[in-house]
C-alpha cells in the first residue's frame, strides 16, 4: 500500500521491520521503486535479496525488466537475461514479452527479435511489444511481416496493434495494404470502440494522399477528437495541397464546439505561410491571444514569426517575437531567416549579435544563415569569425560547409573556398555547385569546368542550379564546344529542358559564344518568357553586332507586356553604342526615365560615356562624368581615355580629363594611362 501510494520511506520502515522476507515482500518493494522512478534503488534491492538466499520468481524479473527499461541499462538487462534462462523462464509467454519490450526499450532490436523468437505461445500482447519496437526503429515493412504471421496464427489484433499498422503503412504510403487493414478493422468493430484507432486510419490516408478517404473515415465517426480534427487539417495542408478545405474544416471545427490546440493553429500558421495568407494568419494570431497561446507554446509563437516573416510583415514579425515570454534558439533563427530573406541582412547581423549578447547559443542553422548575410553583405571579417566558431564548436557539416564555400567565393577568395571543399568528408551535389558557381561567378570558367569533371567522376549528380552555373562558365570563356556538351546533358534531364531558368542559361551561353542561332532557337522552345529571358537574346544580338534584330527583340519583348529591366537598357545602349546609333541611344535613354522611372546605374552612365566617345564628341562624354550624381568608375574613365587617344589628345577636354583623374589617383597613374 504504501510503495503504491509512493510512500517508499515508510515502505521501507514496514518492509525492515519484518521478522522475516520473502520474495513476495522483496518484489513489493522493487515495484515501488521502479513505478516510482527510483530503478537504481530497485537494482541495489534485488542484489540484496539474493545475498539474503532468496530466490527471484516470474513477478521479481518482470519488475527488474521494467527497471531495465526505464534507465536503459543495457548491461543490466543481459544479466537479467541470463538468469532468466538459468531459472528456465525464457520461453514463459509473460517473461518474454517483457524481455522483447525491455532489449527494444534498450535500442537492441535484433535481441528483442531473438527473445520473441523463443516465446513458445505467442498472443497479442507479445505481438504488440515487438510491432510496437519495430515501429518505434522505423523498421515498418516488418510490422507487415509480423501482422500476417500474427493473423496465420490465428491471434485476434486488437486496439494497439492496428494503430501500430497504420502507422507502417502511413510511413511506406502502402495505401493498398492500408485499405485491407481498414476492412479488417470495420469487421471487428474497433472503429467505433477506440478513437485512437480512428485517428490513425485518419493519418494514414492523409499521408497516403487518399484525402477523399480519409473525409469519408472522419464523416463516418461517431465521436471526433481534436485530433481527429487537426490529423484531417494537417492532412489537407501538407498532402492534398488543399488549404481552402483546411480552412474550411477549421471553420467547422469551431462550430461543433471544438477548440483549436496549439497543433491546429501551427498546422493553419503553416498554410498562411505557404499561401502568404497574412488576413487569415492576422485573424489566427488574435484567436491565439484571446486562448492564451503564445504564452504557453513556443511552437505557436515560432509558427506566428515565420508566418509573419514569409508575408514580408517583418516589423509585427518582430513584434511577435518580442511578446514571445520564453524564447528558443529555434525562435531566434526564424527571425533571423526572415531578415535574409527579405533583403534586411544587416538587420540580420544585428539580430545574431543580440542573440548572443542574451545567452543564446547560436546552432548550425543559425550560422548556416549568417553565413547567407555575409555572402550578400560581402563581410568576409564576419564570415571569418562565423567559420571559426564552426570549427571550435564542430558544427561544419555539409550544408554548414557549403554556406561557406558560397560567402568565400562571392567575396572573391576561391581559394579559401576550396580549402573549405577540400576538407569536406562527404560531398554532395550541393557542395559541388556551390564550388563550381564560385569559380563561374569570379570568371574562373575553367576552373569551373574542371571541378565539374571531377565532380563527374565521383558519381554525384548534377541539378539544375549546377548546369546554371556550367553556362555560366562556358560563356565567359566562349567555350562554345563545351556548351554544347552541357546541353545536351541538360536534354538527358527531362525536368530540366523546359526549365525557364535554366533554358534561359542556355540562350545567355550561347549568345555569349557567338551562336545566336542556337539561341534564338532554345528561346523559343522555351514555354514561357521573362524579362531575363528577352535579356539574354537582346544580349546576345549586341554581341554579334545585330543592332536591328536586337531592337527587334526588344519591341517584341513589350508587345508580351514585359516590362524593361535596367539590364535590358544597357544592352540596348551596348547595341547603340557598337553600333554608332546616337540618337537611338538618346531615345532609349529618355525612355527608361520617362516610361519606366529606371534610374540610370553606373553601367548606364558608362554606356552613354562610350558612345559619345565612340561618335567623336569626348566634351560630351566628359561633361556626362561631371553631371553624374555618383562618382564615376574607373571602367569610364577608361572609356573617356580611350576616346581622346583616338581623337586629338592636344585638347581641353583630355586636360580637364587628366585634371579630373589626378584627383582620384596620382599624376603618375594618369600619365601612365594616357600613355
Amino acid at each position: 500500500m504504501y510503495a503504491k501510494c509512493g510512500m517508499l520511506q515508510e515502505a521501507e520502515d514496514v518492509f525492515y521491520s519484518l521478522p522475516s522476507r520473502t520474495v513476495v515482500s522483496w518484489t513489493i518493494l522493487m515495484a515501488g521503486y521502479t513505478e516510482n522512478g527510483h530503478a537504481e534503488e530497485a537494482f541495489q534491492c534485488f542484489e540484496q535479496m539474493q545475498s539474503d538466499g532468496v530466490q527471484p520468481n516470474r513477478v521479481t524479473y518482470l519488475c527488474i525488466l521494467h527497471a531495465c527499461a526505464h534507465l536503459r541499462a543495457v548491461d543490466k538487462c543481459q544479466e537479467m537475461h541470463f538468469k532468466i534462462v538459468q531459472d528456465n523462464l525464457e520461453n514463459d509467454r509473460i517473461i518474454g514479452t517483457a524481455l522483447v519490450n525491455t532489449y527494444a526499450k534498450c535500442g537492441l532490436l535484433e535481441k528483442a527479435q531473438e527473445a520473441f523468437d523463443r516465446i513458445s505461445v505467442r498472443n497479442v500482447v507479445s505481438f504488440g511489444a515487438l510491432l510496437s519496437a519495430l515501429v518505434q526503429h522505423d523498421r515498418v515493412e516488418e510490422v507487415l511481416e509480423h501482422f500476417e504471421l500474427m493473423q496465420q496464427e490465428g491471434i485476434q489484433p486488437n486496439a494497439a496493434i492496428f494503430i501500430y499498422v497504420c502507422k507502417a503503412c502511413s510511413s511506406m504510403r502502402a495505401l493498398s495494404k492500408g485499405r485491407r487493414v481498414h476492412l479488417e478493422i470495420m469487421k471487428l468493430g474497433t472503429v467505433d470502440k477506440n478513437i485512437m484507432v480512428a485517428n490513425a486510419m485518419l493519418d494514414m490516408y492523409a499521408k497516403c494522399s487518399a484525402l477523399i478517404d480519409a473525409q469519408c473515415v472522419f464523416d463516418n465517426l461517431n465521436s471526433r477528437s481534436v485530433v481527429s480534427w487537426n490529423v484531417l487539417i494537417m492532412g489537407y495542408i501538407h498532402y492534398g495541397n488543399d488549404i481552402e478545405n483546411a480552412f474550411l474544416l477549421l471553420a467547422d471545427m469551431q462550430q461543433d464546439d471544438f477548440s483549436p490546440d496549439a497543433v491546429t493553429f501551427i498546422a493553419i500558421l503553416k498554410a498562411c505561410s505557404s499561401l502568404k495568407a497574412v488576413n487569415k494568419g492576422q485573424q489566427m494570431h488574435s484567436d491565439v491571444l484571446k486562448l492564451g497561446f503564445l504564452e504557453e507554446n513556443v511552437g505557436i509563437g515560432v509558427a506566428l514569426v515565420e508566418m509573419y516573416c514569409k508575408c514580408g510583415l517583418l516589423a509585427d514579425a518582430q513584434s511577435v517575437f518580442n511578446e514571445v515570454p520564453v524564447k528558443s534558439v529555434i525562435l531566434w533563427n526564424v527571425l533571423i531567416s526572415g531578415y535574409i530573406q527579405h533583403g534586411y541582412n544587416e538587420e540580420a547581423l544585428e539580430c545574431f549579435n543580440e542573440m548572443q549578447i542574451k545567452g543564446f547559443s547560436p546552432d548550425v542553422v543559425t550560422l548556416t544563415s549568417i553565413l547567407k548575410a555575409c555572402s550578400v553583405l560581402r563581410a568576409v571579417d564576419k564570415g571569418q569569425e562565423i567559420h571559426s566558431q564552426l570549427d571550435k564548436e564542430g558544427l561544419c557539416d555539409v550544408m554548414a560547409a557549403t554556406a561557406l564555400i558560397d560567402m568565400y567565393s562571392k567575396c572573391g577568395l576561391v581559394e579559401k573556398a576550396q580549402q573549405v571543399f577540400d576538407n569536406l568528408l562527404a560531398r554532395d551535389t550541393v557542395s559541388w555547385t556551390a564550388l563550381i558557381v564560385g569559380y563561374a561567378e569570379e570568371g574562373l570558367g575553367e576552373e569551373a569546368l574542371e571541378c565539374y569533371q571531377q565532380m563527374q567522376l565521383e558519381d554525384i549528380s548534377p541539378n539544375a542550379v549546377t548546369f546554371i552555373g556550367l553556362l555560366k562558365a562556358c560563356g565567359s570563356i566562349g567555350a562554345a564546344i563545351k556548351g554544347r556538351e552541357v546541353h545536351d546533358e541538360i536534354v538527358n534531364y527531362a525536368s530540366l529542358e523546359k526549365d525557364i531558368i535554366v533554358g534561359t542559361s542556355l540562350v545567355d551561353m550561347y549568345g555569349k559564344c557567338g551562336l545566336v542561332s542556337q539561341a534564338i532557337e532554345v528561346f523559343w522552345e522555351l514555354p514561357s518568357h521573362t524579362v531575363v529571358s528577352w535579356n539574354a537574346l537582346i544580349a546576345g544580338y549586341c554581341q554579334v553586332g545585330e543592332a536591328q534584330h536586337a531592337f527587334e527583340a526588344y519591341n517584341a519583348m513589350l508587345l508580351e507586356g514585359l516590362i524593361p529591366s535596367d539590364v535590358t537598357f544597357t544592352s540596348l545602349f551596348n547595341t547603340c553604342s557598337h553600333a554608332g546609333l546616337l540618337d537611338k541611344c538618346k531615345l532609349y535613354f529618355e525612355s527608361m526615365d520617362t516610361n519606366y522611372s529606371i534610374l540610370p546605374t553606373v553601367e548606364h552612365y558608362n554606356c552613354i560615356i562610350d558612345i559619345f566617345g565612340r561618335s567623336g564628341q569626348v566634351e560630351k562624354a566628359v561633361a556626362v562624368v561631371q553631371v553624374t550624381p555618383f562618382l564615376s568608375t574607373f571602367t569610364g574613365w577608361h572609356i573617356l581615355l580611350a576616346a581622346c587617344e583616338r581623337y586629338e589628345p592636344a585638347t581641353e577636354a583630355f586636360i580637364r580629363l587628366t585634371n579630373m583623374y589626378a584627383d582620384f589617383g596620382s599624376e603618375d597613374e594618369v600619365i601612365c594611362h594616357i600613355t
